[in-house]
């Protein structure tokens, strides 16, 4: 009896498009993930009741008209790896800056950029499903102690998730070293200064896309998607000693309530440099809620935040520093 397929046999390769609805050509690299995976696609069976037709009666349906292709990845999660992160930041930042530094490298992307697409590829069975044009739109990362491995949450949606027969993924170069982070290391800045006694929490960066669909497409498929506007927010959960951070986080209106904020997950926390992520946000602003009382013992507080850019920064400044030279691999060639 042919044995069902399962979810190890799911390996997914990616690669970064050079332009949008064309499926990228090239060496794809393998990707690593954790279940559940669960890709959506719908193209909805549309009522056709046209008159003037032949047909048996007037009451019963007649055949369907096509609805439209609609497709995304939704929380798609991915270990915080040192090294393999990099390869889809650029699908919620775009290209990075060339890097700096020599082992350790720097790697620097910023948001305010066009959205970018890659093509994701995961083997089912013998066919391949293809996911056309992936572009991150949210991607949420959490703080605060875990058990096991750090993960990362993305989601965005595709052009089409595509039944491939077969699928040309070039030669795959090897899997880059996983180098993942521990679920207990996070560090958290307010102008360079650590913040203790964090519990809880996370941070989410979300992209509004929207959808093109020209006139002039001669398929249900989308075109592609535009970036409309983008978000930071997110919020955490504090052991209250005082009333110092609530007195802070009500002072959001005024200048004084506006600091420039870092996050930053680390492999050791002993390591001074290499192998950090770190996510840096020029202004912040937090709204606080009131303590709750449901216990005579410490009491904890959580506080809502929002970022926004500054005429001198983008909203955010993704800084990954890592051993490897640079994530040009993850890209098609020109």
């Amino acid at each position: 009896m042919a044995q069902h397929p399962t979810g190890r046999q799911a390996v997914m390769h990616r690669l970064g498009q050079l332009a949008m609805g064309t499926l990228a050509s090239g060496d794809y690299v393998p990707v690593s993930y954790f279940t559940p995976f669960t890709p959506q696609r719908s193209q909805p069976l549309e009522d056709n009741p046209q008159i003037g037709v032949e047909a048996d009666n007037v009451l019963d349906a007649q055949p369907p008209a096509p609805g439209l292709v609609d497709a995304r990845i939704s929380a798609l999660a991915i270990p915080l790896c040192f090294n393999n992160l990099g390869f889809w930041l650029r699908d919620i930042f775009g290209d990075p800056a060339a890097a700096t530094g020599a082992d350790p490298y720097t790697h620097v992307w910023t948001s305010g950029k066009e959205a970018l697409a890659s093509t994701l590829a995961w083997a089912e069975g013998a066919k391949h499903r293809v996911a056309n044009s992936f572009v991150g739109e949210r991607i949420e990362i959490p703080f605060g102690q875990q058990a096991g491995f750090r993960q990362v949450r993305l989601s965005g949606p595709c052009i089409d998730i595509q039944n491939e027969a077969s699928f040309d993924l070039g030669t795959p170069p090897s899997a880059l070293a996983a180098v993942q982070a521990p679920g207990a290391v996070c560090g958290i800045r307010k102008n360079g200064s650590e913040v203790a006694r964090i519990l809880s929490g996370s941070l989410t960066y979300q992209r509004e896309l929207t959808n093109l669909r020209y006139a002039k497409a001669d398929t249900q498929l989308s075109s592609g998607f535009a970036a409309e506007g983008a978000s930071l927010t997110g919020e955490f959960e504090l052991r209250a000693i005082d009333d110092t951070f609530y007195d802070y986080a009500r002072s959001a209106h005024t200048a004084s309530g506006v600091d420039d904020w870092e996050f930053e997950w680390r492999f050791d926390p002993a390591s001074s440099s290499n192998n950090t992520f770190t996510i840096a946000v020029p202004a912040l602003r937090f709204e606080p809620m009131e303590r709750s009382i449901d216990t005579p013992h410490g009491r904890t507080e959580r506080f809502r935040f929002r970022g926004e850019q500054t005429a001198a920064a983008p909203l955010v400044t993704a800084t990954l520093v890592n051993s490897q030279a640079a994530y040009t691999a993850g890209v098609e060639s020109a």
